[in-house]
């Protein structure tokens, strides 16, 4: 991963954004950050771990990490990383909020320029750093800032603290105490376990295999005699269900009885009904005649007051039909509406005129008005123009009255003697104390000589040019104030008689503008007039002396409207008396069929009555109405007639099935109810009998699962019992955190593999590392090869045999996110070194560098800032602002 850019505000001791531009410091391969202590040099890593991880090390409260003068704290970083064989640009972003501590996280990846959101709160982001860089924050800071002295501390230090360091740079607690601890509570927990489970099996100890025996045994006799008692119980039901059908059939036998005797009330009824029948449906036909011969002859009633209604009509009509006729003829609407129509058009052609006139008529006035109000501006402009000019011409005479002023002029005939002369007498003083001054240093020096001699003739020089200059005892200031008095009242004139000018060539210019503007209405007025006369002749001879010519178009349209509307209507009345006319005659002609044809019906319909009422024997209608009143009609009649027949037949053949019955008359309900007692009896026995068997059956079968639990449970009780024992032996195996120490020693033996790999690039094949008896040893290859401890290095070699390890062990911890190490910073240690180490420490680092891999140096050394040319300098804050940096390339 290379850091591209970062930009943070609002964290510790910087309360103004500061933003620092990698990119130009990664070129060198080697960048330094600078500052006093205390100055927040350390802050920059800070907001890089913040930005990724949203975490401080160093503050882990969140609100506390805010400056004082901010309301939040805000981190942007940009970085690019190297993934599936390309590089990927990535922007985190991160606030925390002072007021509600609420804490927002956005992650961005670049694709062809533009940026796509891939994680927009804070959990989504915190896991895709993670899944992108492969690292966890813990191991970020291990692999990418690498605290320099406490790496040659952990080179020096013994080998308890060398396992502790070993133990917390790669989470080695698992394998020490935390796995003892873990042990310790297995053990606990086993022991809970088997104590458990011993109270388990207490809770067994009356569940034995006799008693299971028995329960069985038991159960047998009760299902063999079940058998038995079944048999009773059906044969008992059987019995009562038997005597129990006979009594409801004698039940039965009893309502047939009593239905016979109620059919046989009814009978001589229905054979009445039966010799009836035939003429009763000859006197429903006898019936439905009368009424159809009543309604025929009530609607031709009707019918033929319809025909006299509608002939009355037809003569109403007629009549009305020659007076529309008459008000159509005596109109003379055609002729009418052409006149009305030819003066609307005429009227109307003319309205752009009127529209024309009305709006010359209002330009005109206006024309008028804003004439007067030139004319009236003109006179005024003029005036004044008038009175400017005398006043001008005043001021020129008292203007060319007054001197010119020359300052030159003045001075050369009043003061040039006068200043002159103090001049020179000012000078002449000078140089007499310079030559005083002089001659404080006596000396017998050509050069000495030489000054005193020069300064003794410019003195002689400036006395005899006072002499020759003419006294002049004037009052200077007295002179200068005069004159400047002069000259401002000269000034004020010519100011005024300017002013006046320029005010009067205003004036005059309205005057122009005025005149030309006079003579312009005058002309437009003129025309205008003009104009509006010829079109007033025009209106007034369409429109006579109307002058609302919008209301004369107007009325002229309604005339037209109104006429063509009457004749409209008189043309739609026509039409409707006509057709009203022509419907009548219709309608009179199918009344007369119609009286015609119910007169044929109605004989017809008075034969055929009188021939009904011969066939049923009957001389009057009433006869047969008194029949059908008696009956019912004959569907119902026949219906009920076989209703009653088919019923009568039922009944008497049910009332003999069910006498014939044997047994029927000896039944009685005490030998039912004796029936049902030995049937409830026998059902109970067999009830109790089976109950009794799901009993033993349900008490055997949760005996057999009590067993089987029980063995069950004393499997579980010898497995919990050989874990405890494992558990101890594992315990004592452990102790003294011997496994622990092994596994960081093997770590240590690795890391002083890769170590010794980067100490021999370092020292061009000269030294490399081993780790011998739990110490660390380095080997001269220019000596034999022969080792010596690290106690005994100089300096320098001991920075660089800790450089070597802090590197070694950054890369075995990013290997484990199989990620490369593209950058670190190496976080002071170079306080105590002096200029030859310095030179060491450089020269080893420039070494490590390239185009791949960028190092970062964190110090306050001066020395060390002078000689790294790529470096950010950190000003400490002030109580005017905060920490800020500069950048210099």
């Amino acid at each position: 991963m290379k850091p591209l850019k970062l930009e943070f505000k609002g964290l510790n001791s910087f309360s103004e954004r500061a933003t620092i531009d990698f990119a130009p410091l990664l070129k060198s391969g080697i960048f330094g950050i600078f500052g006093e202590t205390g100055s927040g040099k350390t802050t920059i890593l800070d907001a890089i771990n913040f930005a990724l991880y949203g975490d401080i090390e160093r503050n882990p409260d969140k609100i506390d990490k805010i400056n004082y003068n901010c309301d939040a704290l805000e981190v942007s970083f940009s970085f690019d990383i190297s993934s599936g064989g390309e590089r990927r640009t990535y922007l985190v972003e991160r606030t925390i909020k002072r007021k509600s501590g609420t804490h927002s996280a956005k992650l961005f990846e670049y694709k062809d320029g533009n940026s796509v959101a891939i994680a927009d709160n804070v959990k989504s982001v915190n896991d895709k750093i993670t899944e992108i860089i492969g690292i966890n924050k813990e191991d970020f800071r291990k692999c990418i800032a690498l605290p320099q002295g406490e790496f040659a501390q952990f080179v020096n230090s013994v080998p308890a603290e060398r396992i502790e360091l070993i133990e917390r740079l790669f989470n080695l607690q698992k394998y020490g105490k935390a796995l003892k601890a873990k042990l310790a509570l297995r053990e606990n927990e086993a022991d809970s376990k088997l104590s458990l489970l011993e109270g388990g099996l207490s809770a067994f100890e009356e569940d034995t295999q006799e008693a299971l025996e028995e329960l069985e045994t038991r159960h047998k006799a009760l299902s063999d005699g079940r058998d038995q008692l079944d048999r009773r119980a059906k044969q008992a039901a059987e019995d009562y269900a038997a005597k129990k059908a006979l009594a409801e059939q004698k039940k039965l036998y009893k309502a047939a009885a009593e239905k016979l005797a109620e059919l046989e009330g009814k009978k001589p009824y229905f054979d009445r009904l039966i010799k009836k029948l035939p003429a009763l449906s000859v006197c429903e036909t006898v019936c439905a005649s009368a009424e159809t011969l009543q309604a025929v002859g009530s609607k031709l009633r009707t019918r033929r007051e319809d025909c006299t209604r509608m002939s009355e009509s037809a003569q109403k009509l007629r009549a009305n039909l020659a007076d529309i006729q008459k008000k159509i003829s005596d109109g003379n609407f055609e002729s009418e509406l052409d006149n009305l129509l030819s003066r609307y058009n005429i009227m109307n052609g003319m309205m752009p005129l009127c529209e024309k006139f009305a709006s010359d008529d209002a330009e005109l006035k206006k024309c008028r008005v804003s004439y007067a109000d030139m004319r009236s501006k003109l006179s005024e402009c003029s005036a004044k123009c008038e009175k400017l000019r005398t006043s001008v011409g005043e001021k020129e005479k008292v203007l060319s009255a007054m001197p010119q002023l020359d300052i030159d002029d003045y001075f050369k005939n009043e003061f040039r003697g006068g200043i002159l002369k103090d001049e020179y007498a000012k000078s002449l003083g000078y140089i007499k104390d310079l030559q005083a001054e002089v001659r404080t240093y006596a000396d017998d020096t050509p050069l000495y000589d030489y000054i005193d001699r020069e300064l003794t003739r410019k003195a002689k020089e400036y006395c005899d040019l006072i002499l020759t200059v003419k006294d002049a005892k004037i009052n200077v200031n007295e002179e200068l104030a005069n004159f400047r008095k002069k000259l401002e009242e000269r000034k004020s004139r010519e100011d005024e008689v300017n002013g006046l000018r320029t005010e009067l060539g205003k004036y005059e210019l309205q005057v122009k503008n005025f005149s030309e503007r006079v003579t312009e209405l005058r002309e437009r007025g003129e025309k205008l007039s003009e104009e509006h006369k010829m079109l007033g002749t025009r209106l007034k001879e369409v429109f006579g002396k109307k002058t609302d010519y919008k209301r004369a178009v107007a009325d002229a349209r309604a005339a037209y409207n109104s006429k063509q509307n009457e004749k409209k209507r008189l043309d739609g009345e026509l039409d409707r008396v006509r057709t009203a006319e022509a419907e009548n005659a219709k309608n009179l002609a199918a009344a007369e069929a119609e009286c015609k044809a119910l007169e044929e019906r109605l004989n017809a319909a008075k034969s055929e009555m009188e021939a009904r009422l011969k066939d049923a024997g009957m001389s009057e209608v009433e006869e047969c109405r008194a029949l059908i009143g008696e009956y019912g009609d004959y569907k119902s009649a026949l219906e009920n007639s076989n209703r009653f027949t088919a019923e009568y037949a039922s009944a008497k053949s049910e009332y003999a099935r069910l006498g014939s019955i044997v047994g029927i008359s000896d039944i009685s309900d005490d030998a039912v109810s004796a029936a049902l007692t030995l049937k409830t009896e026998s059902e109970k026995e067999l009830e109790n009998c089976l109950r009794e068997i799901a009993v033993t059956a349900d008490r055997a079968k949760n005996l057999k699962e009590r067993l089987n639990k029980k063995s069950e449970l004393k499997k579980q009780y010898e497995t919990a019992r050989r874990e405890r024992d494992l558990i101890g032996k594992l315990k004592s195996l452990l102790r003294d955190n011997k496994f622990m120490e092994y596994i960081a020693n093997e770590h240590l033996v690795n890391i002083s593999r890769a170590a010794s790999k980067i100490l021999i690039e370092l020292t061009d094949g000269r030294y490399y590392l081993a780790y011998e008896d739990n110490n660390f040893c380095v080997g001269d290859n220019y000596n034999g090869g022969s080792l010596r401890k690290v106690k005994t290095l100089s300096g320098g070699e001991t920075f660089l045999v800790s450089l070597s390890l802090a590197l070694a062990l950054s890369s075995t911890i990013c290997n484990r996110s199989l990620k490369s190490i593209e950058f670190f910073f190496l976080d002071e240690g170079f306080g105590t070194l002096d200029g030859d180490l310095i030179d060491t420490v450089l020269g080893a680092l420039e070494k490590l560098k390239n185009e791949n891999f960028s190092i970062g140096l964190i110090s306050h050394v001066e020395e060390l800032k002078h000689r790294i040319s790529s470096k950010i300098t950190v000003n400490k804050a002030t109580e005017s602002h905060g920490s800020t940096i500069s950048i210099s390339c």
